[in-house]
């Protein structure tokens, strides 16, 4: 059976979740998701001025979405969303730098561990697990985290306060 979703926005850019459950489309300045069964827009906060978005990814779970935008400058950001309340989990992420004379072309792939990018200056990955991200941001710290910052830059909230002494 055909049924259509949103009739207000024709994304270029399409992307679904591993189970099947959502779709993401970007198209120029803007991106949407959809809860497919129901055709539901799923509300997103975007924070700033991301640039074009030149491709989506959602988590296997459907639970993350990741999007790539082309900055001012000819960088790309990343951006991750959580889906169960529509805000952004981190400021973006620089993935590629500036590109003299073009646009940069890409793809993105987000797994339940890793997050995938590539672009003219090549492919960079970011391992999301939380006991890497501990260890890294530990050893970058070179102290215990402040619980603020635990709870800014860690997905987990259910994550112990003192992340540090058992991370290395």
């Amino acid at each position: 059976a055909r049924a259509r979703i949103d009739a207000d926005f024709a994304p270029w850019l399409l992307a679904f979740s591993g189970d099947g459950a959502r779709v993401a489309g970007s198209r120029e300045r803007h991106i949407a998701v959809w809860d497919v069964a129901d055709g539901r827009r799923i509300p997103l906060t975007v924070r700033r001025e991301l640039g074009e978005f030149n491709a989506v990814d959602l988590s296997s779970d459907g639970r993350i979405l990741a999007a790539s935008a082309v900055a001012r400058n000819a960088s790309v950001d990343l951006v991750l969303w959580d889906l169960a309340t529509g805000e952004e989990l981190a400021p973006p992420l620089r993935a590629h730098n500036p590109v003299v004379g073009g646009t940069p072309e890409g793809q993105l792939i987000l797994t339940e561990r890793w997050l995938v990018s590539s672009g003219c200056d090549g492919v960079v990955t970011w391992d999301l697990d939380d006991a890497a991200m501990r260890r890294r941001a530990c050893d970058l710290a070179g102290r215990e985290l402040t619980a603020a910052e635990v709870d800014r830059f860690f997905w987990s909230k259910a994550l112990e306060r003192s992340l540090c002494s058992g991370a290395r």
